[in-house]
């Protein structure tokens, strides 16, 4: 379940030619104390792992690189390690908060380049899915002339007009930049050191729950030396261009269920509301245009009931109707606490020598008769196979190569399932097994797995389904397909599939299960899961997952932040990391209705561990453990009826990764007795 790690070999470019966009100057340096901000155009990417900030000279002269200095905005502690082209030596200053400021030099200078053909780079390490560097971007150098062709900007938001309105969002879009900040009622926006030029000053709809306003786009000219004002001027929406939503809530379908949880969202805007059962939830004065109604998942402690994502289209001067559909979920997804088990052998050099199925079986019930009611380990998370393609430039097949079943390639190893299935339910403690299927997308053997077609990808899923529903030992299956991101197509229609096979819909409702996803031993068939992040909670995810209410998300509370593999979070960072991590999955399960786990590292991970190669981090394992579950209980996460449980990693002879050792490979038994009364 580790997270894939790119090794990046950086080339450090010692000469310029004369064509490229910095020049070597004379080999005198003279040291210059005051910097002046200079106009530049600068974009932000992150691709294998790294960040990456562009500075264009978009100015008329060229801008010397001796004594240079860079200020945005970072939300996360800023690494150590930058580099980037050509070589400046960059260094962190400073870091108050968000507001980071950089130091470097090189003997060179950024020649003019409006069409950015040749930035000045900043690199260095960050997880695709930590937050990026944000503005307002300030280049300074010194030894130039402070330039003329710059001025700034203040914009100025009146008191709101009614009361109850959210905080307007400000976007400043203009010479190659775009600025966004939320702007308090009755405050400005102060902007310095813009180039001169043309903006555009764009404000979000607010609304109150009763009337929307808008703001019309204002465009201002900068002018050098100068400060231009605008004042930002809301209006009512008329009301020909608002209409009603009334969402009808039906009777109770059981005895003993909560109140709904409704949530509408459409036009840029958020409603959330407790509705009872048997009533209506009118809401007046909606812009007109689309809205999708989720209503959250309901149990009584027996049963569980789901309602499918209403789409309703608000017209203006009239009232659209809605009514919620509560369904018994065709499969509810367990609630129970999970490890992941990889029987894989070494030698005492760390070569692996086979496999050995049922390695830890006896470890788990060792565990289980100790662990208290709700601490138990239920279910596991045993390795099954990979994914490969062998067509459409996969797996070394021409582009040309079209797939089909024989080659989209599925597999599974059922010895490891049936060795922890058997060994655990002859005790007084049975397990669910939910083998893993993993493929690193983008890779060679999944190449072009995100392009394929709903066809193609349908019928790998049919592959899937045939393989993994044969075994009735399966209750499910964790797929770890990296990167996951549900919004590429193949990804997609691949779990789309998934959803439906393993609900015994192949052939739809009534229709022979040709998989036997759905037979006896499984009669509401199987569940799916997902190992990933909150930030890959989103509507387009959810539509799938709830379809059948049979997928879920396991959210990984390990290998967090920006630091490469080997480089150990601190606790201090790590406990930063953790909170933030379980606020946005709470918050983001919530908004779409997706259940989910928590994954905890109760043995090392790539930036959880105590020692790698023999050097200590300096953290007890127990210590990351500790303050993941305390942020989980902090956060009341087990009071959330889409909350279904807590997964450890994990258990492992030996805990290899791109060369490096770590350990502990598996839980201590200090962590053991920690989580028998606290899982």
């Amino acid at each position: 379940m580790k997270k894939p790690w790119m090794l990046l070999v950086l080339s450090l470019i010692c000469f310029f030619d004369a064509s490229f966009a910095f020049s070597k100057q004379n080999s005198v340096i003279t040291t210059v104390v005051e910097r002046t901000p200079v106009p530049v155009i600068v974009n932000v990417s992150n691709q294998y792992w790294v960040e990456t900030i562009s500075i264009c000279n978009n100015s008329s002269k060229s801008i010397p690189l001796n004594d240079i200095e860079f200020n945005f905005n970072y939300s996360i502690p800023m690494p150590s390690n930058i580099w980037g082209q050509p070589w400046a030596a960059w260094r962190v200053a400073s870091q108050q908060g968000t507001k980071v400021a950089l130091l470097g030099g090189a003997p060179y200078s950024l020649k003019p380049d409006p069409n950015c053909a040749n930035p000045l780079t900043i690199q260095f390490n960050a997880a695709p899915d930590a937050p990026a560097p944000t503005g307002p971007f300030v280049f300074l150098a010194a030894g130039v002339t402070p330039p003329g062709d710059t001025g700034n900007l203040t914009t100025i938001m009146p008191a709101a007009p009614e009361a109850g309105l959210s905080t307007p969002q400000v976007t400043v879009k203009g010479m190659g930049q775009t600025l966004n900040q939320s702007v308090n009622w009755g405050t400005r926006w102060q902007l310095n050191n813009l180039a001169a030029g043309t903006y555009s000053i764009i404000s979000s709809t607010v609304n109150n729950g009763t009337h929307s306003y808008q703001a019309a786009p204002i465009d201002v000219t900068i002018s050098p030396q100068q400060t231009t004002e605008a004042t930002v001027k809301y209006t009512v929406v008329p009301s020909k261009t608002t209409g009603n939503l009334t969402i009808n809530m039906p009777s109770q379908p059981a005895a003993g269920l909560n109140n709904p949880k409704v949530t509408v969202t459409g036009m840029e805007q958020t409603y959330n509301q407790t509705v009872n059962w048997g009533t209506s939830w009118r809401l007046t004065d909606l812009a007109a245009g689309p809205y999708t109604v989720t209503a959250s998942p309901v149990n009584n402690g027996t049963n569980s009931y789901q309602a499918a994502p209403i789409n309703a289209e608000v017209k203006a001067e009239a009232t659209t109707q809605v009514s919620v559909v509560y369904t018994q979920s065709q499969i509810s997804s367990e609630y129970g606490n999970g490890t992941w088990v990889y029987d894989t052998t070494y030698d005492s050099n760390g070569r692996k020598t086979g496999s050995k199925p049922g390695l830890f079986a006896a470890n788990i019930n060792q565990y289980n008769n100790i662990a208290g009611a709700g601490h138990k380990i239920t279910q596991i998370f045993s390795y099954g196979g990979d994914m490969e393609m062998f067509c459409k430039g996969s797996g070394g097949a021409s582009s040309s190569t079209p797939c089909t079943a024989s080659n989209m390639k599925a597999f599974y190893s059922p010895e490891t399932t049936t060795a922890y299935f058997n060994a655990a339910n002859e005790t007084s403690n049975p397990v669910s097994m939910y083998p893993v299927l993993d493929g690193v997308v983008g890779g060679p053997y999944l190449t072009t797995f995100n392009n394929l077609t709903e066809a193609e990808a349908s019928i790998y899923a049919d592959n899937v389904a045939s393989l993994y529903c044969a075994d009735d030992n399966v209750s499910g299956v964790s797929f770890d397909l990296e990167p996951f991101d549900i919004s590429k197509p193949g990804q997609a229609f691949f779990f789309a599939q998934i959803a439906k096979n393993f609900a015994g819909q192949h052939n739809g409702p009534d229709q022979p299960d040709p998989y036997h996803c759905v037979n006896a031993a499984h009669p509401q068939g199987r569940t799916f899961s997902v190992f990933t992040t909150a930030g890959h909670v989103n509507s387009a995810l959810a539509t799938i997952f709830n379809k059948y209410g049979n997928g879920f998300v396991i959210d990984s509370l390990y290998d967090l932040g920006p630091n490469a593999g080997g480089v150990a979070n601190s606790l201090e960072n790590y406990t930063k990391y953790v909170n933030a991590e379980v606020t946005k999955m709470m918050k983001n399960a919530q908004t779409y209705n997706v259940k989910y786990q928590f994954a905890v590292p109760a043995s090392a991970s790539v930036h959880e561990f105590e020692t790698v190669n023999g050097q200590s981090s300096g953290v007890k394992q127990i210590d990351y453990l500790q303050a993941a579950m305390n942020a989980i209980n902090d956060k009341n996460a087990r009071q959330d009826p889409l909350f279904l449980g807590i997964d450890i990693w994990a258990w492992n002879q030996m805990m290899i990764w791109s060369g490096k050792t770590f350990t502990p490979a598996l839980p201590s038994s200090a962590v053991l007795n920690y989580l028998a009364s606290s899982l």
